[in-house]
């Protein structure tokens, strides 16, 4: 209904129309953009966005693999476990939950903490979060890096595992 009302009505004072809403606007703006899509009736196009985001963070798990020095063979594995997993499935193809989109963004924001782009990364944590508020825990994660890496002095190398251990992952490449 939602996003229904966003493709009829359009974004602006929507908060108002709506006596309950528990999305933040990202979200609520990709429904109506898919609702327009699907001729203003959304319907089961809300599974659209999840799918499709499963997608991406299979693509995305499977890059960051490689990139932490992983095989073709480890990344692959693991993008195959992000995609293959009956949570995944039930999660978005059957409920349409909106949690991939979220991580997704958030995803790509680690991703862009090992890079050391801090503002690109803070950037994606808030998409994030606008997106799913549930995210906003995981946001002071990135958050908390970012300030704790931009007080540390910075180093000659890039260690791209440095981001995932000052998270707390533990994650070992080599």
């Amino acid at each position: 209904a939602w996003g229904n009302d966003i493709a009829r009505n359009g974004p602006v004072g929507f908060y108002d129309r709506q006596s309950f809403i528990d999305y933040p606007p990202v979200y609520l703006l990709l429904l109506g953009v898919v609702s327009l899509l699907t001729g203003g009736s959304i319907g089961e196009g809300v599974k659209i966005l999840p799918i499709l985001a499963d997608l991406a963070l299979a693509g995305v798990v499977w890059v960051m693999v490689q990139e932490l020095g992983g095989s073709g063979r480890r990344a692959l594995i693991t993008a195959a476990i992000v995609l293959f997993n009956p949570i995944t499935w039930f999660n978005s193809a059957i409920w349409g939950q909106a949690d991939a989109v979220g991580s997704i963004f958030l995803l790509l924001g680690l991703r862009e903490l090992q890079r050391d782009r801090r503002e690109v990364a803070s950037g994606l944590a808030v998409l994030a979060v606008l997106t799913k508020m549930q995210l906003g825990i995981l946001g002071f994660v990135v958050g908390f890096v970012v300030l704790r890496r931009s007080l540390a002095p910075r180093t000659g190398g890039r260690d791209p595992a440095r981001v995932l251990t000052s998270v707390g992952a533990g994650l070992v490449t080599g």
